[in-house]
C-alpha cells in the first residue's frame, strides 16, 4: 500500500500515543515525503525497465532467459520527460530546525 494511502490510517492510529515533539517530527517527515515525491517518481526507472534489467542479469548469470514473463511494450519513444517544477519547500520543512536548540 503506498505511503499516501497508509498515512491517514497511521496518523489516526498513532496520534494519541505520540509526544508533541514526535507529532511535529511526523508532520515534518510527511511534508518532506510529499514535497519530494514528484522528483522521486521522475528519477526512478519504470517497472518495465527494472524488470528488463533483472531479466538480462538472470540470463547473463544462468545462460537461459526467464520463461513466463512478458515485458510490457513501451511506446518506443526515448524522449526524456521534463523534470517536475522546482517548488519551495513547505514551511514546516523550511523552518523545522529553527527552534531545535530549545
Amino acid at each position: 500500500m503506498p505511503w499516501l494511502s497508509r498515512f491517514p490510517i497511521l496518523a489516526n492510529k498513532c496520534d494519541s500515543q505520540l509526544t508533541p515533539h514526535e507529532r511535529q517530527f511526523f508532520g515534518f517527515t510527511s511534508a518532506i515525503a510529499e514535497w519530494l515525491e514528484p522528483f522521486h517518481n521522475h528519477i526512478r526507472p519504470s517497472p518495465a525497465t527494472v524488470l528488463a534489467g533483472a531479466m538480462k542479469q538472470n540470463e547473463l548469470k544462468t545462460g537461459k532467459p526467464l520463461r513466463g514473463i512478458e515485458l510490457p511494450v513501451e511506446n518506443g519513444s526515448n524522449e526524456q520527460k521534463e523534470p517536475p517544477q522546482v517548488t519551495p519547500p513547505p514551511e514546516i520543512v523550511a523552518n523545522f530546525f529553527d527552534g531545535a536548540g530549545n
